[in-house]
């Protein structure tokens, strides 16, 4: 219920939110010009903001612990952390006589500093020693804070499950001891899970954002306050949503700019730069990427220094200056101690060469993205997906026990009272009662474990989701070799087969994509996959100026996924040989696509089109097309078969089951 209600809350201040800003701008229309002109003042307002950090370190013997570990702070943020780390060692020389509460900040600050530093494994560990002994007193706050560390270094070394758990758990926490401001920090960081899972699902991170901002304010904390502002707007602008993201643009920046934050100005320039790049200002964005790399080296933060060199190079691909955009992807793959944007800068890469014309070196670069890809995904998410498993299993399991349990313990007190009715009917009326009490505590038990049992099938869904994105970038990185490949070839023979192969890797694709485009992620829409596949192979195959009619008869059905590949293969075949081999250019063809359904299970898929047909005596077994043999090995596959008609043009009837069915047949 209390998941509800949060859920609730969540859309209702969006709701909100909504009205608001229509009621602003239906008084003012903003237009591209407006957007332009807000996003060049701002572009003013931050050039050349490079805080100096002062070189003075000065410590002041009469200072607390906590007065120290303030400057301590204070210092890191304003880039002087050689004196911010000058005075945590010299606090932590004299940590023998501190109290355990006071040995615990100093461990806090101690983390927080290594996770500034981009040290992440030594933020990791340290903020683990602050969690468990905050754990053992029960310090919420101090714990709140460790679990805030510890899901901050897990989300910038991208592992988001551990990161998301430990940001929901800081977050029951916060609300818990009713601490506002680190209610607001856990709230930013869940924001920051939702948004670095799926960028196509970043409105996800909306509410989030939205209660950060109203749990902190920009006086309170303004570092909560700014990231929240920058990235509701930024994401906002992901999806040409402007009017709503521009008034928390503004605040940002006015944020940024007045405050001597190195941290606060980094983001502020990578963001806006990549916002004005955006709307077409090149030249603007440069100058803050080039600002926000000044910034990094400065501050020595290796993820910041490739991240910048990356960006950059990409602005220069896109300005078409490709040496210059080589140079910053070979200096952004050569800082040390970094992997967290191989992948991107191999893919950058294979881009620029490919822009040059250099296929053999794009293609290369193609397979080093590749190869990182899959080892780092499976060597972070592997262990994961297992433990979630397992996980699920065991909840499954405690909740039949606490069931059983349930049940037995309504029939010991229904056969308790009718013993006891005989006897005394009073006495009854007690027993009854208790035993009512006890089921009451026991509902909500396992209310409980239901509500963690939902929000383990909840990440297992992120996980799946992830793999299928993943799994449809791979495809089309195999689609983008073979493009290559055939780049390269004169032999038009090889170059149309290889055509045909990387048509087929891309029906695949397809699949996979809608896959993790929608919230069912077992089951493929049949009538809206039909659709695509039509539009992706017209879109290789249709002849300029030829005129194809489809006529679509499929009803809205769901086929799982070992049910839905085969058939997908199965009907880019037919499509692709109609489009080929069915209609002469000057020809106005029709295609039709039938489906039904003779019982549950079982299904017709009516496959024609009015070309000239098969020729005569053709037999679909004997066939010696690499195509047709598909037909007619998948059509077995999923527990059907493949049949050729000769009737005004080419006909064929494809029977097949679903994967339900055919596991109970076998």
């Amino acid at each position: 219920m209390q998941k509800r209600s949060r859920y609730y809350s969540s859309v209702l201040l969006m709701l909100l939110f909504s009205v608001f800003t229509q009621a602003i701008f239906s008084q003012v229309d903003r237009s591209a010009p407006d957007i332009a002109k807000d996003l060049l003042l701002a572009f003013t307002q931050i050039e050349n903001h490079l805080p100096v950090p002062s070189a003075d370190c000065t410590i002041n013997k009469n200072w607390s612990i906590e007065e120290s570990l303030d400057h301590a702070r204070q210092c890191e943020l304003e880039g002087n952390w050689k004196c911010c780390k000058f005075i945590l060692d010299d606090v932590s020389k004299r940590s023998a006589r501190f109290s355990n509460i006071e040995k615990l900040h100093l461990l806090l600050a101690k983390a927080a500093y290594f996770n500034n530093r981009q040290l992440y494994d030594s933020a990791k560990k340290i903020a683990g020693i602050a969690n468990q002994q905050a754990l053992k007193n029960q310090w919420l706050p101090e714990e709140t804070k460790a679990l805030l560390l510890l899901s901050y270094g897990a989300l910038k070394t991208r592992n988001i499950a551990s990161s998301y758990a430990w940001a929901d758990s800081a977050l029951q926490l916060s609300r818990k001891s009713h601490e506002k401001l680190l209610e607001g920090q856990a709230l930013l960081q869940m924001a920051f899970c939702a948004r670095r899972n799926f960028t196509s699902s970043a409105h996800r991170a909306f509410p989030y954002y939205l209660q950060a901002i109203d749990a902190t304010g920009s006086s309170a904390d303004p570092a909560t306050f700014f990231y929240s502002c920058m990235y509701f707007a930024t994401d906002n602008f992901e999806v040409n949503n402007w009017r709503i993201g521009i008034p928390y643009f503004k605040n940002a920046i006015a944020i940024a700019a007045a405050s001597n934050n190195v941290h606060l100005a980094y983001a502020a320039c990578v963001s806006s730069a990549y916002t004005l790049f955006q709307q077409g200002f090149a030249s603007q964005a440069m100058t803050l990427y080039k600002q926000s790399l000044a910034i990094a080296k400065q501050q020595q933060l290796p993820y910041d220094i490739e991240h910048s060199y990356n960006e950059i190079s990409g602005t220069f691909q896109e300005i078409k200056q490709y040496d210059a955009a080589l140079l910053y992807a070979d200096s952004a793959a050569a800082v040390p101690c970094v992997d967290s944007f191989y992948t991107n800068i191999w893919q950058l890469k294979a881009g620029i060469y490919s822009d040059m014309g250099n296929y053999k070196a794009a293609a290369a670069m193609y397979a080093k993205a590749l190869n990182w890809n899959n080892e780092d995904f499976l060597y972070r998410n592997q262990a994961q997906l297992s433990s979630y498993e397992a996980k699920l299993n065991t909840k499954e399991k405690e909740l039949q026990v606490a069931q059983e349990k349930k049940r037995g313990l309504q029939l010991e007190s229904l056969i308790s009272g009718a013993i006891i009715l005989l006897l005394l009917v009073v006495w009854a009326y007690l027993v009854q009662r208790r035993a009512g009490q006890k089921l009451v505590v026991q509902n909500m038990i396992i209310e409980k474990q239901r509500a963690d049992l939902e929000r383990s099938l909840s990440e297992k869904d992120i996980l799946l989701k992830e793999i299928h994105h993943r799994v449809k970038n791979n495809l089309s990185v195999i689609s983008s070799l073979l493009e290559l490949q055939s780049n390269g070839l004169t032999d038009q023979k090889a170059k149309a087969a290889i055509a045909e192969g990387q048509n087929r890797v891309q029906s695949i694709a397809l699949i996979h994509q809608r896959l993790y485009q929608h919230e069912n992620l077992a089951a493929i829409e049949l009538s809206g996959f039909v659709n695509d596949m039509i539009s992706q192979v017209s879109g290789i195959f249709k002849i300029p100026g030829q005129k194809i009619n489809t006529v679509i008869q499929v009803p809205e059905t769901l086929l799982d996924i070992d049910t839905a590949v085969p058939l997908g293969l199965i009907l880019n075949e037919l499509l692709t040989n109609s489009f080929k081999y069915a209609f002469t250019s000057q020809q106005e063809g029709t295609i039709r696509i039938g489906l039904s359904s003779p019982e549950p299970g079982n299904y017709l898929l009516t496959y024609s089109d009015n070309g000239p047909g098969m020729p005569d005596g053709f037999d679909l077994k004997k066939s010696q097309s690499l195509g047709l043999r598909l037909i007619y090995r998948l059509s077995n596959q999923v527990g059907g078969s493949a049949t050729y008609l000769p009737n005004e043009g080419c006909k064929f009837i494809i029977t097949f089951k679903n994967a339900f069915t055919r596991n109970n047949e076998a």
